[in-house]
């Protein structure tokens, strides 16, 4: 999965590649040292960014099967957008050229449930759960009925609509390449026992976001 393959293709080998490691089937996996050598001659052509979970049970590229140079990942608790997080990927959009921005939230995520608890957080963690807030806020005045694995799902499916809002907001980069349609930007939940992809799409409120910034 190189550089110049439009969105729809590196979608489906995103797909097939997360297939494959439902079914425990690698064939990227085999590729390593051969990409290892390409990409250290050639440099990276990743058709793909990805943000996502730091938690060590969501290893990215195993989950879609993909080898060394194939997808620009960016990790940090939570999947949330901050400086850091936002420059890497307009980095990937600005001068890698992916066409697939994906941002990937996971089952069970730490983080949101420590947004959903938030009590006894100080330092730098609360200021990570504070980027998660307001999803979470907003699932508990749409959806009060909720409570534990439905409320902390919902909330994960929350979260990451307010990242994917969070780079549109933020990011001019970003908000061109989607707008000239240079770039996809989704969103996806993965299942940590499953080991499945839940595809959520783009974001439901995409165009009224572009359309506010200025």
């Amino acid at each position: 999965m190189g550089k110049n393959i439009s969105a729809e293709t590196a979608l489906n080998l995103l797909k097939q590649g997360n297939s494959r490691f439902v079914d425990g089937v690698h064939e990227r996996l085999l590729a390593f040292k051969d990409g290892r050598i390409r990409t250290s001659e050639e440099g990276q052509r990743p058709a793909v960014a990805v943000l996502s979970c730091s938690d060590s049970r969501v290893p990215v590229e195993l989950i879609f099967d993909c080898g060394i140079g194939e997808i620009f990942v960016v990790r940090v608790a939570g999947n949330v957008v901050g400086d850091s997080e936002l420059s890497s990927l307009e980095y990937g959009v600005a001068r890698l050229g992916i066409s697939v921005l994906l941002v990937m939230g996971h089952t069970q995520c730490g983080a949101v449930q420590a947004a959903l608890q938030s009590d006894g957080l100080a330092g730098r963690i609360a200021e990570l759960v504070g980027r998660i807030a307001p999803a979470v806020a907003g699932v508990r005045t749409a959806r009060p009925e909720l409570d534990g694995p439905e409320l902390v799902e919902a909330a994960v499916h929350a979260n990451v609509w307010q990242s994917m809002a969070d780079l549109l907001d933020k990011s001019s980069v970003i908000k061109e390449a989607v707008v000239y349609g240079r770039v996809k930007l989704l969103g996806a939940c993965y299942d940590i026992r499953q080991g499945i992809v839940k595809w959520m799409g783009e974001h439901p409120e995409q165009w009224q976001l572009l359309a506010r910034i200025p």
